[in-house]
């Protein structure tokens, strides 16, 4: 390896992999001036100082301005000095670097390699962007390794196909193979650690916007899950914004090859590529005729539902908004109906008022 810019990419030194740092040089009168023989060392953890394996690459332009890469083993450490000295021309210039300690997230040996991806193995989490905004650094085989990490590169990942493609910035400066072995490394900009909490709490995937449906099918946008559609089967998708928002079922088939989720019910109105939805876990056993009847019990007393039986999340959204946001009719004397509508209009609530005011039970109309 030699020094090279794209090293420069991370906002901040990964200890144990490769970086890039600028390098000016001023004279006695504080000019920008070309180094003569550039002879660089460095330090780590106030360790004696040492020749860089590499040296400073001065940029053409007589400008006093020169670039070197530091390798894996030269950030190894909490505390890196870099001293660039010349034989003639200008004075010395100090550098300090703090090399950040990053957690591992997960570790493996790559399945192929490309000038800007690599690809992880089939036994790893492999999940549509879950890993953007990683830091993946090598450790061995092609593209990593050496001497105390000395090949080592961080990249940023700036993409993830539900295959397990992971794509870099910039590119590598050598490209890896199905040799070499890596880290995925954890910081504030990786939100992952999120995606992993709302897996957590319920939902499986999304929000993401569908390629297309109709009224039994929800389209998946392109690789979206290869052939993890085991996680989706018995999940219930929900749309929450777009067309059909409210509407949802259980999906019991996924046909990977076209990522079409089938849903157990026929909608209303058909999905489209403007449906926005989740897929919540079918493992959860959640009723929503229990969710209404806990949130709504000491409110508004019994219910009961248009008479289908089983609540649906569609009747479930329209009972929430009409008891929250909803009009109401009112009665200004005598008996008759309560009616509340929800945000779209309808009526969606009723109630009885007998003649000496008193209110029966709220029916889902």
């Amino acid at each position: 390896m030699a020094n090279s810019v794209t090293h420069a990419a991370l906002p901040f030194p990964v200890k144990n992999a490769r970086f890039t740092i600028a390098v000016p040089y001023l004279d006695a009168d504080g000019d920008p001036t070309d180094p003569t023989t550039p002879d660089t060392e460095f330090s780590v953890d106030a360790g004696a100082f040492a020749d860089c394996a590499e040296e400073v690459t001065t940029v053409s332009g007589s400008n006093g301005v020169g670039y070197i890469t530091l390798t894996g083993a030269e950030t190894n450490g909490s505390l890196v000095a870099v001293v660039a000295k010349v034989a003639s021309g200008p004075k010395a210039t100090i550098a300090t670097l703090y090399p950040r300690v990053l957690p591992i997230v997960a570790s493996g040996t790559a399945s192929a390699g490309a000038a800007e991806t690599l690809t992880i193995p089939s036994t790893m989490l492999r999940r549509l962007n879950y890993w953007n905004g990683a830091i993946i650094r090598t450790t061995g085989g092609t593209g990593g390794g050496g001497t105390g990490g000395a090949n080592n590169q961080a990249r940023l990942v700036t993409g993830c196909t539900a295959a397990g493609v992971l794509s870099v910035t910039p590119n590598w400066e050598t490209t890896p193979d199905a040799t070499t072995t890596f880290d995925l490394l954890g910081w504030e900009g990786w939100c992952g650690q999120t995606q992993d909490l709302a897996v957590a709490s319920g939902i499986v995937y999304g929000p993401v916007t569908a390629a297309g449906g109709s009224t039994t099918t929800v389209t998946f946008p392109a690789n979206s899950f290869a052939s993890n559609d085991s996680l989706l089967l018995g999940g219930y998708l929900i749309a929450i914004a777009g067309t059909g928002v409210g509407q949802g079922g259980t999906i019991n088939d996924f046909n990977s090859g076209t990522e079409v989720a089938t849903l157990d019910e026929t909608q209303t109105i058909a999905f489209d590529s403007t449906t926005q939805f989740i897929v919540l876990s079918g493992s959860l056993g959640v009723s929503l005729t229990g969710i209404v009847s806990a949130i709504f019990a000491n409110v508004m007393g019994s219910w009961s539902d248009d008479g289908g039986g089983a609540l649906t999340y569609q009747e479930f959204c329209r009972y929430l908004s009409a008891a929250g946001y909803g009009q109401g009719s009112g009665l200004t004397a005598g008996s008759g109906t309560l009616v509340r509508k929800d945000i779209s209009g309808a009526t969606a609530i009723t109630q009885s008022v007998d003649g000496d005011g008193n209110v029966g039970a709220p029916t889902l109309a």
